[in-house]
């Protein structure tokens, strides 16, 4: 169902009318809203029932397919194409400071919000301005899915909201380890607060194997990064496989450029397994952990019945019936 003013409801009675259709572009990055009108000239409306106006440009000439709509929450696709006009006064507009084909090149427009609005107006008298004051009537709101560019105009599909519908998993799946990255926003924590600084050990095994003086527990930098600031590896970073406590042995995921020397220095910060034992022992970060440890996979059965159940650790994954014999027969 589609809102109108009793105005444009008026209009569309008398059957004699004019209409221009008006884009709403919102791009995914940004904070800044693009409107374009199909008319001849810019537009001042609102979409009703908001009284905001906003004034749609020109210098876009905007095609678009017929679009088909019916009752029901079948999701609709709005094919545009869309050819900057050369000639237009001041230019054609510019998107995110690009002009409108390059913002397209450049997936400026990826995934951007469209909103596709129909104003409906009567026939203004020759030389008279045009009454947009009906509002417009909200027509189609989608999501841009794929484009294509080329020389002259743009190809663009954009998806109706309903096909988000589709979607058969959560925006955060359910899973024992967190969906944080270590360090990310989400996690909170700073690799900074973490780092230490350390020399490379009397012992070094290989490009990817050395000693050093750190004294950690075993598997602390495990899933780290280690930075050298001196030496032939000065400003080399590389990935953490495995330390070990005894002697410091760094054991790193792929052999460095050149062997670091007796000496060298680093810093080095560790990394996590998405645990939540490590979370809690190694970065005290519980509160922010997002993850589900103890949601029983599907596989197994669980008796609400039995007394003493068994307890599982967390993330386990038998696949066993809990509880007694008789409560759990199928």
């Amino acid at each position: 169902m589609k809102n109108a003013s009793a105005a444009t409801l008026s209009i569309l009675a008398a059957g004699e009318f004019v209409v221009a259709e008006l884009y709403q572009i919102v791009p995914k990055l940004g904070t800044s809203t693009y409107y374009f009108t199909n008319c001849d000239i810019p537009l001042s409306a609102a979409i009703y029932p908001s009284s905001t106006l906003n004034t749609y440009l020109t210098g876009l000439v905007i095609q678009r397919e017929d679009l088909r709509q019916k009752v029901g929450v079948d999701a609709t696709d709005m094919q545009l194409t869309v050819s900057p006009q050369w000639d237009s006064p001041g230019g054609p507009p510019t998107i995110g400071g690009y002009s409108f084909l390059q913002a397209c090149r450049l997936g400026i427009l990826d995934s951007a919000q469209v909103t596709m609005s129909k104003l409906y107006m009567l026939p203004p008298a020759p030389g008279a301005q045009i009454d947009t004051s009906p509002k417009a009537v909200q027509w189609f709101q989608g999501v841009v899915g794929s484009i294509e560019v080329g020389r002259l105009s743009a190809k663009i599909t954009a998806s109706s909201n309903l096909s988000l519908m589709g979607v058969q998993m959560p925006r955060s799946l359910f899973q024992v380890g967190c969906a944080h990255q270590v360090y990310d926003p989400g996690c909170t924590l700073s690799a900074a607060t973490f780092t230490v600084a350390g020399t490379v050990g009397s012992t070094v095994f290989s490009g990817a194997n050395f000693q050093t003086n750190l004294t950690a527990a075993d598997n602390y930098y495990d899933l780290g990064v280690i930075t050298f600031t001196s030496g032939v590896l000065n400003h080399i970073t590389a990935s953490i496989k495995t330390f070990k406590h005894t002697n410091g042995t760094i054991q790193l995921f792929t052999p460095l450029p050149s062997t670091p020397s007796t000496g060298d220095t680093f810093n080095i910060y560790p990394g996590c397994d998405h645990q939540l034992s490590t979370c809690i022992s190694k970065f005290s970060n519980k509160a922010h952990f997002k993850g589900e440890p103890f949601i029983p996979v599907p596989e197994t059965m669980i008796d609400g019945g039995t007394s003493n159940p068994p307890v599982q650790a967390p993330g386990y994954q038998a696949g066993q019936i809990i509880g007694n014999a008789i409560a759990a027969t199928t």
